[in-house]
């Protein structure tokens, strides 16, 4: 039987292999057709590439710190375990591909992707539509901002008012500043860095949405 060696105490590993009786391959693990086992040290050595190479040619498998050997039925039992493990995380990585693919392709054709509508808007077969009454107060938290009014004093401003959030909440300061940085009220979406127009009617114009922008990016950098 050849054996190829991967990984470190590559010594021990290869004395372990002649106690064995088998003759060492020095090569690459594609060559599949030159060697009968795989010796390593530790189990963390093993890439998913060398498992499916394993699992594919009906190679064996050992793993001295771990007492692994598939060469045993034990061991076979154990590495067909894995086996199994690795299959089902790879169609759960497949199948997550392909929903991003398909968030990313709506994404950039203006749909919306998000699981829960913003303020402002109600959600109707697959699309944003305008909340007027909703709208006026998003249009007067915008105009209350250029005023100078800060965060605190708005969300103060609505409580005072009993303006519910959508959840039938306080405002808080983050909620205000959620809905001032959202480049949705002025007709655009933002998913996983990728910006688009939307197919949603703007609450705000883009130019009141940029001076907003300019005064939250000047408080920061203060």
């Amino acid at each position: 039987m050849k054996a190829l060696i991967i990984g470190r105490k590559r010594e021990k590993l290869e004395n372990y292999c002649l106690s064995k009786g088998w003759s060492i391959f020095k090569g690459a693990a594609e060559e599949t057709e030159k060697w009968d086992v795989l010796v390593v040290w530790n189990v963390d050595e093993i890439t998913r590439k060398l498992i499916e190479i394993i699992g594919k040619e009906k190679k064996n498998l050992v793993v001295v710190s771990e007492g692994i050997d598939t060469t045993t039925p034990l061991g076979r039992h154990i590495f067909d375990i894995i086996l199994k493990f690795l299959k089902i995380n790879k169609n759960k990585e497949n199948k997550g591909d392909a929903i991003k693919k398909g968030m990313i392709k709506k994404a950039k054709l203006g749909k919306f992707l998000g699981s829960a509508h913003p303020y402002g808007y109600n959600y109707k077969n697959g699309r944003l539509i305008v909340n007027r009454k909703e709208a006026l107060w998003v249009k007067k938290i915008f105009e209350l901002y250029l005023q100078g009014y800060s965060l605190k004093n708005i969300a103060e401003y609505l409580n005072s008012r009993k303006v519910p959030t959508k959840r039938g909440g306080k405002w808080k300061k983050q909620t205000i500043a959620n809905i001032l940085k959202n480049p949705i009220y002025c007709g655009f979406l933002k998913w996983d860095n990728i910006v688009t127009e939307g197919e949603h009617k703007a609450i705000i114009d883009k130019e009141t949405f940029e001076n907003v922008q300019k005064i939250l990016k000047a408080k920061v950098l203060r």
